[in-house]
């Protein structure tokens, strides 16, 4: 089963390239998590195994301009 390193890392559907959402995580052994990401789109599933911890955000942080 593919790894997920981090929550931020949210994996983009295969079927219409949006980005996934995440839901429920169970964990599976110390350390690590079984993550559920649906498309709101289209319906596709995805679950992936990551390190357990803390979920800071469910969005992706806005990028600064360096101007």
């Amino acid at each position: 089963m593919p790894m997920s390193p981090n929550i931020d890392d949210r994996p983009t559907c295969s079927k219409c390239s949006v980005e996934m959402l995440c839901g429920i995580a169970e964990p599976i052994a110390t350390g690590y998590e079984l993550r559920n990401f649906e498309c709101p789109s289209c319906g596709e599933k995805l679950k992936l195994v990551g390190y357990a911890g803390p979920i800071r955000a469910m969005s992706k942080p806005a990028k600064q301009d360096r101007g």
